[in-house]
């Protein structure tokens, strides 16, 4: 083979490649939420109803075709087209998929902008208005430098709306960032506050909520009592809303409905209990003797 015919092969793998991830990430999601393949199944009236939906611009309804080429037939080229025009009509789920095709794998991005990175940052900033996870992926393309230099200050504003969204990844960011004085101010307080939501909705004991801690713990080193006392109080308030079901998450808190119930609570009860000792601690610390 020539090394031109290489050159001319290496992209076309790589599609062929991202095309299989998807469809096995989408598979792996199916089973880990329990839900089994034939939910995504369709009859023939079925699609073809959808398919008539999404002809006169049901975006969900051509994201639902899309699921049923990827995860029941496993139909790379179908599933693509039809994330595709999910995406045109405006679904964050397609726009977020897409995105990552043209970033990832080199896809076309014909139809969503001049450039492969115009028509990334245009679908994730569409995406990113109701998806936490887009707001988070376009921060991260901001941070590394995909539209040009590494921009920090966008980098930080797109986490900060993620996270205000509930997105957990989202959230540790914005206590790195707050913490280091990236992309603005050294704010502690606020990165506090943002990694210990993290804190209260994983399990202590498991390698991220230790990574967590640990962050935590380094944060704690420059806050007063006041200071302390200030942003328990937004804690408390938000995990009681989340636990109350007020406000929905987009990752469950300790994986609750993804793992055996019992692992779920073990992590909710230990978390519950290291943050009443992490008080106790702080207090006693900081209270005049």
């Amino acid at each position: 083979m020539s090394t031109k015919q290489r050159d001319w092969l290496k992209p076309q793998l790589i599609v062929i490649f991202v095309g299989f991830f998807w469809m096995s990430l989408l598979s792996g999601m199916a089973q880990l939420l329990h839900v089994s393949h034939s939910s995504y199944d369709l009859k023939e009236d079925e699609l073809k109803s959808l398919k008539q939906k999404a002809e006169i611009g049901d975006a969900e309804a051509a994201w639902r075709i899309h699921l049923y080429y990827a995860i029941e037939l496993h139909e790379g080229n179908s599933s693509n087209d039809w994330a595709r025009r999910a995406a045109k009509l405006g679904h964050p789920q397609g726009q977020r998929i897409v995105a990552d095709g043209i970033k990832r794998s080199r896809e076309s991005y014909e139809g969503f902008g001049a450039t492969a990175q115009d028509a990334v940052r245009n679908l994730l900033e569409k995406a990113s208005r109701s998806s936490s996870q887009a707001g988070y992926e376009l921060g991260s393309a901001y941070a590394e430098g995909y539209f040009g230099k590494p921009d920090p200050m966008q980098a930080r504003y797109y986490f900060n709306q993620s996270a205000e969204m509930g997105d957990s990844m989202a959230w540790r960011k914005m206590a790195e960032y707050c913490h280091h004085g990236v992309g603005g101010p050294r704010d502690d307080s606020s990165a506090y506050y943002w990694i210990s939501l993290d804190a209260r909705c994983v399990h202590p004991g498991s390698i991220g909520g230790k990574e967590i801690w640990a962050l935590r713990n380094e944060i704690s080193t420059s806050l007063s009592l006041a200071q302390f006392e200030q942003q328990w109080k937004r804690i408390d308030a938000y995990i009681a809303n989340v636990r109350s079901g007020k406000v929905k998450l987009p990752s469950p808190p300790f994986l609750k409905g993804l793992i055996k119930s019992k692992d779920s609570d073990e992590g909710e009860v230990l978390a519950d209990k290291q943050e009443a000792e992490h008080r106790e601690q702080m207090r006693k610390k900081l209270t005049p003797q």
